[in-house]
């Protein structure tokens, strides 16, 4: 929740620890973009970097659908395995940016259900721009402008796994 919060205040480019910058960000940043997001998957939007001004009304629905989903289970489910995808990760990022799309732009109820993909081809067949959403393609932060390096999962330079971290500090209390 963290990173959605500091850029809603802020605005600004966000990028994971383990991420990589291949390209200058000025080269790739476009001031016309309230939010620039890339896909992550056909499913998720990528939320290892992504770029928003301040006050973004898009990261303020993520934002709320943290809460929301937070308030629905009443508190996190660590006993999940995708705890961290559903409650601050790119499910739930995917989600809010969903809802906010379609009432933003007025379309109708059913697209709050679209995944990142049936979004980005929304975009490129209409005038998703003017409205300042950015969404890119796979390549955008997965090869050409940035490269996450998933090094938690990779266990890169002596990084271990966060679910064996926490599953560490559990054991420990």
């Amino acid at each position: 929740m963290w990173r959605y919060a500091v850029v809603y205040t802020y605005g600004g480019v966000y990028a994971d620890v383990d991420t990589d910058c291949l390209r200058p960000i000025s080269s790739w940043l476009r001031p016309d973009c309230e939010l620039l997001v890339g896909l992550e998957n056909d499913e998720h939007f990528c939320q290892w970097t992504f770029a928003a001004a301040p006050r973004s009304r898009y990261l303020k629905a993520v934002l709320a659908a943290i809460v929301e989903t937070f308030e629905q289970h009443g508190g996190i489910d660590t006993g999940n395995q995708h705890f961290v995808h559903k409650h601050s990760g790119p499910g739930v990022f995917t989600q809010g940016l969903s809802r906010a799309f379609a009432e933003y732009l007025g379309l109708p109820g059913h697209t709050i259900n679209w995944n990142a993909r049936e979004w980005f081809d929304h975009f490129n067949q209409t005038e998703g721009f003017a409205q300042g959403i950015c969404i890119e393609d796979e390549t955008f932060f997965g090869s050409i402008n940035a490269r996450n390096n998933y090094a938690s999962q990779q266990k890169l330079k002596g990084w271990t796994s966060w679910t064996q971290a926490a599953a560490e500090i559990t054991s420990r209390n």
